[in-house]
């Protein structure tokens, strides 16, 4: 399968879909599992910092242990057969987290969760980076991401009405079977594209991990990438205690929760993906320093949303507050994985997106939800009536920061064509 023209890649929309339904299903088994947390916690009499564990560390550890070697092994088999098998591991060991009899089994198999579902977004990047040319990247990557916020949106409601009438433990088997049939049409549907090498530029005589170094310590690109594990601190840890903070400082019923933010961070999810989409697509339209610009400028305007959305006293409120903030935070995603698919040498292009999910997870995804659960804790035992909106106040800081970074990765990116250098891709 060659890049040859418009028409060829027309076929490939349909790949394209399917590769996003498989990140629905990787966001619904992470994310849906964060509206669980409060029923977890008091059946197994969880502090806030275990639960902070929970949703943070105890996925993303595993996580960051198996993305490398899970990478390495994207860039050279068939990544089809690889991304069904991923899909079929995650999905069962949800499955079987309804019968957990303790924190510790609990842990297990969220561990398995983290190890599988870490190959799952660098093999599907590398498979959008062969069937699409370099101008349609960061469109087809924005599509490829809405499937995060339909996770959110499917399995927040799914698992907060499920476990308002059934339990936890039945929320847990309806969020893990449909991964399992999807792994088998996978298997049917999915064609593998050849790999598309890009001509020009140098160092293809490099070893794999000297040439991953090299690009990473590019200034544009070590800025950028701060920018997205900043960023995704702030989305992974309001997403991890959205839902206890509105069951226990908004006292809105789990059910309630889990459909609001379903609507809120899914719906607006959608949007704000699609939005930045669009905007790479028709503003930077090939323009990578644009890209960038647009990604912080995101950020930038997503903070004060957030910090309404904590000062807000209601439940109701709360959430209307979240949906402009859930917008504009997710809207970076196509933009700067885009640059980042563009510039990634391609001959490890799964391997250095490896790297940035790595950091994403272990740091956003692990130390984000952590942070928040260790300041509540903190702040309980300072008497703060309300710490948990407290803590998350810490995020509001945050997004202000993954904004400035990428500010300061356009600038940089205007400095390098100032001077004439040239990132090859290779």
């Amino acid at each position: 399968m060659q890049l040859s023209s418009d028409a060829d890649i027309k076929p490939r929309w349909g790949a394209l879909m399917l590769l996003m339904l498989v990140y629905s299903v990787h966001s619904i088994d992470r994310t849906a599992f964060n509206v669980l947390l409060q029923p977890i916690g008091r059946e197994f009499a969880l502090s806030d910092g275990q639960i902070g564990l929970l949703a943070g560390f105890v996925y993303t550890i595993p996580f960051a242990l198996a993305a490398l070697p899970v990478a390495a092994l994207a860039d050279r088999v068939n990544r089809k057969r690889l991304l069904a098998l991923l899909l079929f591991t995650w999905s069962l060991a949800t499955l079987f987290a309804r019968w957990a009899v303790n924190f510790p089994m609990l842990t297990g198999l969220r561990a398995i969760v983290g190890a599988s579902e870490a190959g799952s977004p660098p093999t599907c990047l590398s498979l959008i980076s062969d069937l699409f040319p370099p101008r349609l990247r960061p469109t087809a990557v924005s599509i490829f991401y809405i499937g995060a916020p339909i996770g959110v949106l499917v399995g927040s409601a799914i698992a907060g009405k499920v476990s308002s009438i059934w339990g936890w433990r039945w929320a847990l088997m309806a969020i893990g079977l449909p991964g399992i049939l999807l792994a088998l049409i996978l298997m049917v549907a999915l064609r593998n594209p050849a790999r598309h090498v890009e001509s020009g530029g140098q160092g293809t005589e490099l070893a794999p991990a000297r040439r991953i170094v090299r690009w990473f310590i590019k200034p544009e690109i070590a800025m950028t990438v701060a920018a997205m594990v900043v960023a995704s601190m702030v989305v992974l840890g309001v997403g991890a205690w959205a839902s206890v903070l509105l069951i226990r400082e908004r006292a809105v019923p789990i059910a309630e929760a889990g459909m609001g933010l379903g609507l809120v961070l899914g719906g607006g999810g959608i949007i704000g993906t699609l939005l930045g989409g669009l905007a790479a697509r028709f503003q930077a339209d090939g323009d990578d320093r644009r890209l960038l610009a647009i990604a912080g400028l995101a950020a930038l305007a997503g903070t004060p949303c957030l910090a309404i959305a904590l000062m807000s006293g209601s439940g109701t409120m709360t959430l209307i507050a979240l949906v402009p903030y859930s917008i504009l935070l997710s809207s970076y995603y196509g933009p700067a994985f885009g640059f980042c698919l563009n510039l990634a040498p391609s001959s490890v292009r799964a391997r250095a997106l490896a790297v940035i999910f790595i950091l994403c997870n272990i740091v956003g995804g692990g130390l984000g939800p952590l942070s928040i659960g260790l300041l509540s804790d903190w702040l309980k035992g300072a008497g703060d009536p309300f710490p948990l909106t407290h803590a998350l106040g810490l995020m509001v800081l945050l997004s202000a920061l993954a904004g400035t970074l990428f500010m300061g990765a356009a600038l940089q990116m205007r400095r390098v064509a100032h001077r004439g250098d040239t990132m090859p891709a290779e």
